[in-house]
């Protein structure tokens, strides 16, 4: 049998990755609100700039499209993810604290694996597409999954916060 690397690592690498969430979320974990922010921004400055000076052939604005679309997934899907994770606020601590959440790793799980079989059915596909787009697509969906998620994060805690109560699933 034949080792691929080209076939092997993009399903492996989001498979590792998917495990360290998993070991790493089996407790508890206090969130600090006010740092929300650090990830996004830091996510979107690399990868934005990574786009912006990488060289490309000239976009289609077919293209332009396909990537404003998958940054709205990515929000969508960055908001969904986070409105499965319970949240309290620990008034002792004053903290905001979340708790694991089987849902929100099977979204992960179910978005790596989607991403996948997309780039398995475009590249190569009669579409035209090449890869390089491909990627800089689901680089585009993962700034969106990452800033959706910390914006409904901040804006759960900061409910939890004011309440003062153990409220633990968004109403």
């Amino acid at each position: 049998m034949h080792f691929d690397p080209n076939q092997v690592f993009p399903i492996l690498i989001p498979l590792v990755i998917i495990g360290v969430l998993v070991i790493r979320r089996r407790k508890p974990q206090r969130i600090r609100i006010e740092r929300l922010w650090i990830m996004p921004v830091l996510m979107t400055a690399f990868i934005g700039s990574g786009l912006y000076y990488t060289p490309h052939a000239a976009f289609h604005p077919l293209t332009y499209a396909a990537f404003a679309i998958a940054l709205a997934v990515g929000l969508i899907a960055g908001w969904f993810r986070a409105r499965t994770v319970p949240m309290s606020f620990d008034a002792a601590s004053g903290t905001v604290v979340t708790e694991p959440s089987i849902v929100a790793i099977v979204v992960l799980v179910a978005l790596f694996a989607g991403r996948s079989l997309l780039r398995m059915a475009l590249v190569g596909s009669a579409t035209g597409i090449d890869a390089g787009t491909i990627s800089d697509g689901f680089l585009l969906f993962a700034v969106g999954l990452i800033v959706g998620g910390r914006i409904e994060m901040f804006v759960r805690g900061q409910r939890l916060i004011r309440s003062g109560t153990a409220v633990a699933m968004p109403s």
